[in-house]
């Protein structure tokens, strides 16, 4: 008698799917945002470096970490520019299909079955679109990282040699 009595209290986890697969769609969703966030600061941060490194000096080997710097700056933007593209974010369940005559009167639990059931591709599509921004996003930080290395080696460089010889730190041009 005490099995009935379970099997009719449990007789479906429909709301509990429906409100993890919700919650977990937020999830993603406010994952996929931070990441956008993030990409945009970098890409700001990148062109204001791109900006900064015009003022770096263009003589002998500085130049080559002018121009290194240059082109590891444009890889980030571009990374980050290609992490901020629109892709497909998966099927959902429109409010028209919801109010459309074959589901407006089904019960509750059936229609968020149905709406789980669509979030569920939704998500998949959600999850791979947050990979593949964090990827981006890495790259570019390494770029990013390596980029201010090499804004630090040129200004060391520039500062040794401005101390050793003076205003004209390279009397010498290799190019």
């Amino acid at each position: 008698m005490e099995k009935n009595i379970i099997d009719t209290e449990e007789h479906t986890n429909t709301k509990l799917a429906y409100e993890y697969t919700e919650s977990l769609l937020k999830d993603v969703n406010k994952s996929i945002d931070s990441l956008n966030t993030k990409m945009t600061t970098v890409i700001g941060f990148s062109g204001l470096l791109l900006r900064f490194s015009a003022d770096l000096s263009d003589n002998s080997y500085c130049l080559y970490i002018k121009i290194a710097i240059c082109v590891l700056l444009a890889i980030d933007i571009c990374l980050c520019i290609i992490g901020l593209m629109p892709s497909p974010c998966g099927d959902v369940v429109s409010p028209e299909d919801l109010l459309d005559r074959e589901w407006y009167y089904k019960s509750d639990e059936r229609c968020r079955h149905y709406i789980a059931s669509a979030w569920k591709g939704a998500i998949k599509q959600l999850e791979l679109q947050a990979r593949n921004k964090r990827e981006c996003l890495r790259y570019a930080m390494l770029s990013l990282g390596l980029s201010i290395i090499l804004f630090a080696i040129s200004i060391i460089m520039e500062a040794i040699a401005k101390s050793f010889i003076g205003q004209n730190p390279y009397p010498i041009q290799f190019l």
